[in-house]
């Protein structure tokens, strides 16, 4: 099992104790590692890793306030992480394509893990070649 610490430090694989990259290791090579699917945004798309109550609970009121504002967003799908969180898949039609800094301001107001959108932030901001959005996906029929 693959675990971020809490205070953003690059964690251990709990499989193997080795240390582990959380900003620049690119993305499909930590999926394959683990067993698990990256998926990346589409153009207009935001992915939100949601770890609790209270991030659900803003990610309502946001949407809320994007509605009221006039904003369209769709809800594509909700997913259920391997570590038990729920993944939300949101389209923002009328925005067109997001660019990085955009979308993870728009995710972590929407109630994302803070500390995954800061590292998301830090992968733009270090120009690393990487995507700095991806959600890891239990294959399909796991």
């Amino acid at each position: 099992m693959h675990e971020m610490r809490r205070d953003g430090r690059a964690g251990q694989d709990a499989d193997t104790g080795d240390a582990m990259s959380v900003l620049s290791d690119p993305p499909m090579e930590i999926a394959e590692r683990l067993g698990l699917v990256a998926v990346l945004p589409g153009p207009d798309e935001l992915l939100l890793d949601i770890d609790d109550a209270e991030g659900l609970s803003r990610m309502e009121a946001a949407l809320a306030c994007l509605a009221i504002n006039g904003e369209e967003v769709v809800e594509v799908k909700r997913t259920v992480s391997a570590g038990g969180n729920t993944h939300v898949y949101l389209r923002l039609p009328r925005w067109g394509e997001l660019d990085p800094v955009r979308r993870i301001a728009l995710q972590a107001c929407c109630g994302s893990d803070p500390i995954r959108e800061l590292l998301s932030l830090l992968r733009v901001v270090r120009n690393y070649n990487v995507p700095p959005t991806v959600l890891f996906e239990r294959p399909t029929g796991a």
